[in-house]
């Protein structure tokens, strides 16, 4: 039978193999640090009812034909009749192809 070690300072106890799950552990700093990790994400562009639990998710290229008919037809049709049920999430995406976007 092997010796168990006596825990360091801030350490947790060892457990004896077979004793059950295992609890992950963070150190504060680290729970700090992700947690402020989301302040840092560019701001999101929001069209329509920004407290809906509906989100439609749009990722556009400025360069893109397809994704401007699609813009037309959100400002046409989409927000008169849904703006007021749903949110519309603006997320860029630009393609390699495109070299302005």
């Amino acid at each position: 039978m092997k010796p168990v070690a006596e825990p360091q300072p801030g350490h947790a106890k060892p457990r004896p193999p077979g004793s059950g799950p295992r609890r992950l552990q963070l150190h504060p700093l680290l729970l700090m640090i992700s947690a402020g990790m989301g302040l840092a994400a560019p701001p999101t562009r929001v069209e329509g009812n920004p407290s809906s639990p509906v989100r439609v998710v749009i990722y556009e290229d400025l360069q893109c034909s397809d994704c401007a008919a699609f813009r037309k037809m959100l400002d046409e049709k989409l927000l008169p009749r849904y703006g007021s049920k749903v949110a519309f999430e603006h997320r860029d995406f630009p393609l390699a192809k495109h070299s302005w976007a």
